[in-house]
């Protein structure tokens, strides 16, 4: 028998209680002092299969397509889907309380142009959105004159009584061939990544800038790299990383942006690369003795 593992085939929706359940959803946003809500079919992973206690669209409009957004405003609400879901969110929605809205005709941040009233705050919950949407959604409040406000606590987890609990499932690390690369070589690309943006909090910041001449704290990946060589491979990268010539030289110039890691890593592999013809070498004489 076929057991679906990500996705299940059940009906889920309730189209009848959509009706009383937008009515507490805007309750809660009158006390909050919001006139409106953004409810996308997210989680705070973007996953596109949510676990039950994320799946804030099908419980509050019916609809249990993998993608959606619905707008929820104090005189109107809409449901946003692409083609594939048109039909299906007209049959499972309650289309005298929520608009199902062709993605083709109009997308949700042309939606709250056209309808989110001048003055009126729409609040959004931070841990649900893209950078990307974030920003598509700060220039379409802006155009109808609004106010975008990041919630703290979702409203609609507030009415949500009966929500079922978060996933609490044991982490598990893959193995680096199923995952591709291991977590330490992900980390590194993410703080170097951050470090040229600026991001990262001080005094972790200042240290990537200062970018110590000789063994500071971005030599560590390319330490590991000519440790394998001994002292040679310390001794040639040492001598790398004090004189950077070249490339190095190069790729440790901070006056346009911060390589934190890139010119170590360079001088990490030039140094490993002449300590194996060195013991390459040595090789060979002793074979000749």
């Amino acid at each position: 028998m076929f057991e679906a593992k990500f996705q299940t085939f059940t009906d889920a929706s309730a189209p009848t209680l959509g009706t009383a359940r937008l009515k507490l959803l805007r309750a809660e946003l009158e006390r909050r002092g919001l006139d409106g809500f953004l409810i996308p079919r997210a989680d705070a992973h973007q996953n596109e299969y949510v676990p039950p206690s994320d799946e804030r669209l099908t419980w509050l409009t019916g609809f249990t397509g993998s993608a959606g957004t619905a707008l929820v405003l104090r005189d109107k609400a809409a449901i946003v889907v692409d083609g594939r879901y048109t039909l299906q969110a007209a049959a499972q929605v309650d289309t005298a309380s929520f608009e199902v809205v062709p993605l083709a005709d109009t997308t949700p941040e042309r939606w709250i142009e056209k309808n989110l009233p001048a003055g009126g705050h729409l609040g959004y919950d931070p841990w649900l959105i893209t950078q990307d949407g974030l920003e598509r959604l700060r220039r379409a409040v802006a155009l109808a004159e609004g106010t975008l406000v990041a919630v703290e606590g979702n409203p609609l987890d507030a009415v949500w009584t009966d929500r079922p609990p978060a996933p609490l499932a044991p982490v598990v690390i893959r193995d680096p061939a199923l995952a591709g690369e291991p977590v330490e070589a992900k980390l590194d690309r993410l703080r170097a990544a951050l470090a040229e943006q600026k991001l990262l909090p001080d005094p972790l910041q200042q240290l990537m800038e200062q970018d110590e001449s000789l063994y500071g704290v971005d030599e560590t990946l390319a330490l590991g790299i000519v440790h394998v060589y001994g002292m040679i491979g310390l001794t040639s990268f040492g001598y790398l990383d004090k004189k950077k010539n070249g490339i190095i030289r190069d790729l440790n110039d901070h006056s346009t942006s911060i390589h934190v890691f890139l010119d170590d890593l360079v001088a990490g592999l030039a140094a490993a690369a002449s300590a194996r013809i060195a013991h390459k070498h040595q090789d060979e004489l002793d074979g000749q003795t």
